[in-house]
């Protein structure tokens, strides 16, 4: 270096020096070699030195020869010589620039020489090749203390050798001749001298920066000797020894070496970064520590977090290229999809230790990715995530151990293969808090490490539920009657454990204190996991409750409070919801009570009980079973063994019904439970025996069958009533069956005879059967016919009144009190005859009484057992009825020869079948009675249509005919007139419906018809015509007024006489009238300028009309003239009355009112004429006057 500063300096002076300044310029340079040659006794220095002493000599030499010639070539030649050795320097220097920096911070990825590896390097070359240094800071930092008196030296042989030299070139070019020019003046001489000393101690500050580039060597060196003494061990940045990084800078006369050699150092961090991040393990995840590993390293080593950015991009860069030039698509091999997929982990983490290591905020701004590689929000954020979740999971993961088996569980399965046995993290808070640690040392995020916390307690929760399920489903281990050994329970315990499990991670994730759980951590449920939540497999998780439940009373032999806490827990963690829950319990606890009972039963301490139900009532208790459950689990055991012993039988032995009985008693059934079970068992078969006899024919007599069903019935449990009822059903679907065929006839007479069947099939068929099955029922039908009668009796007596002579006591108090005389009555015969009018009274109450009940039983007498009232709904129960009635009544039809048809008369036993018949539909004799009233009115009623014909008239002859027939069909001559009435009011209503559809009907027929044959407008007429009907006459006297309109008669009669509603016709009429005033007003006026009579006295009676109906304010009219020739006009004519409304309507009163009626009483004025039909004389014609 001081060479080539040297030669640059005296290369230029001698380009614009004269060539008597060459010589001792290049004297100066040789002698400072020299000089350096002494002190600096390199190898490379001495060739140079003796190099450019040989040049310079010979450039003496040359310069000797060749006056002013020489010098050109002289300056050339030195020239030459200073760009060679500047050249050689500079590349030098390059060299060793480019071995400093680290690949990519300076733009230089060269993976040869003296840059560093992006592989995983042992702990020989974690900080790479040790980096070039000059010779001079060699041989400088060779000289130790010693070397600030060698420059000081250096400097006083500097300033001689320049003193001296320009002396010797002062004589050279000095002339011989004159000794004073061959001496140098002491001003030069003393610049020479300065200049010399100048180069030294340049050289001198040259050689001490050199030196100090040897800092950051040594501290490579000290770093490199800590990697190779840790061995196998592994570089820990702990190791690094802060006091000694501080000596290394010290030792060489620097602050910091990362301060000071960033370059340097970088590359040292590089090294280092790819020691821990090495891209060719991308795709293994980080083991945690590494973000705190660098963050040490470099606060240890001193390097700024801005200049440790330079290097994680650098690295970055080198790996996203790397994935980059790879390349993707279907053409990659498996290998290079691996390289590329490693080059993208290694990326990830270089961006996940960023955020890490410089903290989320300041990485974004240090280490811009976005910039730096276009990469979007996203895709930073996914990197960071994915680097933080492998990172954590392989914290897990180091955790695991396997899930202990229960001690009391067999050591193999039944196949003789060891258990799945799982991994887990232990469930212990040193285990999990130990996690937490190195989760917050690695800088992973809280909210990553709460998902895969939870993910890693699922792990191991489920790892226990299916080791728990797997000890469930051995068959070796499933409990059976002669289970004793506790291995039998091994499947409990793996529940328990697993609960223990639980409940050690919730007291680790339910910590308080500040940083010891990530926030929001909570145990999760099994509920959501894919091995327990699929639809199409058993439910596990509720068969592990069920299972917990089982074992537990199995091994308690009751429902204890701690087994409901372990219970409570084990529905928390699996998920369970109450329902089902309860759902399980009770399908368990059912089955435990069983158990329970059946043991019991077997050992006969519930035979031995004096109260049977103090022992079930003491089992419930202890299993916390609802007693009403128990009550369903009795009903169900005693229906089984109902069921039992008929399934095969079809009937009951006397053993069978003592076991009944004895079950019954042992269990506590009801009665009523006993009966229900009876009569769904034993009735099925008694209702196949039924059904059996229902199918004889009418004529067979039903003694073989009532014999069977008698047998059927003595075999079974059912009592007359349950027999009956049971009888009773199959009887009705029977008889349902000729209802059926019944209502498929389409004929009278094919409909008359399956009617006939149906009564004679109830008749000699179901009735014997019923009175058998129910047996001897007098005492009930007299009960039933008592409190008939008794109702009856009371109804009679309160209508009962019986004279006992008060009456005539107070006659005569009266005719006494008339003629003035006033006698008294002994009290004691007024007591006797009210005795005797009570007796008399009760006398008749007990008659009616009787008779009453006769009349009850005699009905009762004649109703069948068994009926189809409830099966029928009343309107097909009255279409049978009718239907056979109007037979019984019009006979039968029978057709003869030629289309001819007579009817035969009636047959009176039709009449008894009817009655029957009614009956049986479940119609009685008071119905029966109301529809026979009810068909008489109808077939009257068509009588009179038939009669009226087409006229709508009713002859004297053709009413004669309609007496005889409400004679014969039991009708009074009063309802007969009334029907007779009402379809003449009919016919009269369909006329004028007639009339108003074709729109001839008139209000004023409408109201003639009112008062001629009092119609009923309501019911002839609806709403909306009448409506309408009014409104068209509202309009017709509104436009078409009379001269004598009655306003009274438009706002109430009418509306009266339709039905409407007066005040809202008289509201309407009133705003109809006052909206037509004004535009009649004009109307008039304008038929009077025109001068027509007709049409201006319509117009004016239109606007009288309008103001009597309306009775408002005066319609006002600009022309005078014009409102009092209308008025003079009009009053001529019309009525006082309508005058007066004129003269009101037109706000004409007082004088003038007066003055002008005056004109009209006395004939003056003009009077409206017809128009003179003189156009055809061909003159003008007489003028035409208004009045």
């Amino acid at each position: 270096a001081l060479s080539s500063s040297c030669l640059s300096l005296t290369g230029t002076l001698a380009e614009v020096t004269q060539y008597w300044f060459y010589l001792p310029v290049h004297t100066i340079q040789s002698s400072i070699f020299l000089v350096w040659s002494i002190f600096l006794p390199g190898s490379r220095s001495r060739i140079r030195s003796r190099d450019m002493s040989a040049q310079a000599g010979m450039m003496m030499v040359t310069s000797s020869s060749g006056a002013q010639a020489g010098a050109p070539q002289a300056a050339s030649s030195a020239s030459a010589l200073s760009r060679r050795a500047h050249s050689r320097v500079n590349r030098k220097h390059a060299r060793a620039s480019r071995s400093r920096a680290p690949p990519g911070v300076n733009g230089s990825s060269s993976s040869s020489g003296g840059s560093v590896q992006c592989n995983a390097t042992p702990n020989s070359q974690i900080f790479g090749p040790e980096l070039e240094s000059s010779q001079i800071a060699n041989t400088a930092q060779s000289l130790g203390p010693a070397r600030y008196a060698a420059m000081a030296a250096a400097v006083a042989a500097g300033a001689f050798a320049g003193s001296a030299a320009t002396a010797a070139a002062w004589t050279v070019m000095g002339d011989r001749d004159d000794p004073d020019s061959m001496r140098a003046p002491d001003a030069v001489r003393g610049v020479a001298a300065a200049v010399g000393a100048g180069a030294a101690s340049y050289g001198a500050y040259y050689a001490e920066m050199e030196r100090r580039k040897l800092a950051p060597i040594a501290l490579h060196r000290y770093l490199q000797g800590l990697a190779d003494a840790a061995g196998e061990g592994g570089f820990d940045p702990a190791m690094i020894d802060t006091d000694a990084v501080a000596a290394v800078a010290k030792d060489f006369a620097t602050g910091n070496v990362a301060e000071d050699f960033p370059d340097d150092v970088q590359r040292l961090y590089y090294g280092y970064l790819n020691h821990i991040v090495p891209m060719s393990r991308g795709g293994e995840p980080l083991d945690g520590g590494e973000a705190t590993k660098l963050r040490e390293f470099l606060d240890r080593i001193g390097l700024a977090d801005e200049e440790a950015a330079r290097v994680h991009i650098a690295y970055g860069k080198t790996a996203y290229r790397q994935r980059m030039e790879i390349g993707g698509g279907a053409r990659q091999t498996a290998e290079q999809a691996e390289e590329r997929d490693s080059a993208l982990r290694t990326f990830q983490k270089i961006v996940y230790l960023s955020d890490s290591i410089f903290g989320a905020a300041k990485a974004a701004y240090l280490v811009p990715w976005k910039r730096e590689l276009g990469l979007t929000s996203s895709q930073v954020e996914v990197a960071k995530r994915d680097t933080a979740v492998s990172s954590l999971r392989t914290l897990l993961d180091a955790a695991l151990a396997p899930v202990p088996l229960p001690a009391d569980a067999p050591e193999t399965t039944p196949e003789g293969k060891e258990w799945d046995l799982g991994m887990e993290v232990p469930g212990t808070a040193a285990a999990w808090s130990a996690v937490r640690q190195q989760q917050v040392a690695s800088r992973v995020p809280e909210d990553v490490a709460r998902d895969l916390f939870a993910e890693y307690m699922n792990k191991g929760l489920v790892a226990r539920a299916k080791l728990a399920e797997n000890l469930m489903k051995d068959r070796r281990l499933k409990r059976s009657a002669n289970d004793t050994a506790t291995s039998a329970h091994c499947g409990a315990t793996a529940i328990k454990d697993m609960l223990t499990y639980c409940k050690g991670l919730e007291s680790w994730a339910s910590s308080t204190e500040e940083g010891a759980v990530p926030e929001g951590m909570s145990v999760p449920t099994l509920k959501s996991h894919p091995s327990f939540s699929s639809e199409t497999k058993t439910k596990p998780l509720e068969e592990l409750y069920q299972f917990m439940l089982a074992e537990s009373l199995l091994m308690e032999k009751k429902f204890t409070d701690s087994m409901e806490s372990d219970l409570a827990d084990l529905a928390s963690l699996f998920g369970l919801d109450e329902e089902t829950i309860a759902s399980i319990t009770e399908k368990q606890l059912t089955v435990s009570y069983k158990d329970v009972l059946r043991g019991q039963v077997a050992d006969g301490t519930l035979d031995a009980a004096d109260s049977k139900a103090q022992v079930l009532a003491a089992i419930c208790s202890e299993l916390r079973f609802d007693p009403n459950k128990a009550a369903e689990v009795h009903k169900e055991i005693y229906r089984t063994r109902l069921s039992s012993d008929l399934s095969e039988k079809k009937f009951l032995s006397d053993a069978d019904k003592e076991d009944l009985k004895r079950l019954r008693i042992l269990l506590c059934v009801p009665q009523n439970v006993v009966d229900e079970a009876n009569m769904d068992f034993c009735g099925r078969i008694f209702r196949d025996s039924c059904q059996i006899a229902l199918r004889a024919k009418v004529e067979s007599g039903m003694v073989e069958e009532k014999a069977n069903v008698e047998k059927v019935q003595s075999q079974l449990n059912l009592s007359d009533k349950m027999a009956y009822d049971i009888f009773t059903g199959a009887a009705k679907q029977q008889l349902m069956a000729f209802v059926k065929d019944i209502r498929s006839k389409r004929n009278m007479a094919e409909f008359v005879q399956a009617l006939k069947k149906l009564i004679l099939y109830s008749q000699n068929v179901v009735e014997p059967l019923a009175q058998m099955i129910r047996g001897d029922t007098s005492e009930e039908d007299e009960k039933a016919a008592d409190a008939e009668a008794e109702k009856a009796a009371e109804a009679a007596a309160a209508q009962l009144k019986i004279s006992t002579g008060a009456e005539a006591k107070e006659g005569e108090e009266k005719k006494e009190g008339e003629e003035g005389e006033e006698k008294e009555e002994d009290d004691e015969e007024a007591k006797k005859k009210e005795e005797q009018a009570n007796e008399l009274k009760e006398v008749l109450a007990e008659a009616m009484k009787a008779d009453a009940k006769e009349a009850a039983l005699a009905e009762k007498k004649k109703q069948p057992l068994v009926n189809v009232s409830d099966q029928l709904d009343f309107q097909e129960k009255v279409q049978l009825f009718s239907t056979y009635m109007q037979y019984c009544t019009e006979g039968e039809q029978m057709d003869l020869a030629f289309g001819t048809k007579i009817r035969l008369a009636s047959d009176p036993a039709e009449f008894e079948r009817l009655e029957k018949l009614g009956y049986l539909l479940g119609i009685g004799k008071n119905e029966q009675g109301m529809l026979g009233g009810a068909m008489s009115t109808e077939r009257f009623k068509s009588a009179i249509k038939k009669e009226m014909g087409i006229s709508g008239r009713l002859p004297d002859e053709k009413k004669s005919t309609l007496y005889e027939y409400a004679e014969q069909w039991s009708i009074s001559k009063e309802d007969a007139d009334k029907m007779i009435e009402e379809a003449l009011s009919a016919k009269v209503a369909d006329e004028l419906k007639t009339q108003m559809s074709s729109g001839d009907l008139t209000l004023d027929q409408v109201r003639a018809m009112k008062k001629e044959k009092d119609l009923d407008v309501n019911t002839v007429l609806d709403i909306g015509t009448r409506d309408r009907m009014f409104l068209k006459h509202v309009e017709t006297s509104f436009t078409e007024a009379p001269a004598n309109f009655d306003a009274e008669d438009l706002l109430k009669t009418i509306p009266e006489e339709l039905g409407l509603d007066v005040s809202k016709a008289s509201k309407l009429v009133k705003k109809l009238a006052d909206d037509r005033k004004r535009p009649t007003l004009i109307q008039a006026v304008s038929m009077l300028r025109q001068k027509k009579k007709a049409e201006t006295m319509q117009a004016a009676y239109n606007l009288v009309a309008c103001h009597l109906s309306d009775a408002g304010d005066a319609v006002a009219w600009p022309n005078t003239s014009e409102i009092e020739d209308l008025y003079v006009g009009f009053a001529k004519e019309a009525t006082p009355a309508s005058t007066e409304a004129m003269a009101s309507v037109l706000g004409i009163e007082g004088s003038r009112l007066a003055e002008l009626d005056g004109l009209v009483s006395s004939g003056g004025g003009y009077a409206f004429e017809e128009d003179l039909a003189g156009a055809g004389s061909g003159g003008e014609g007489p003028k035409k006057a208004l009045f």
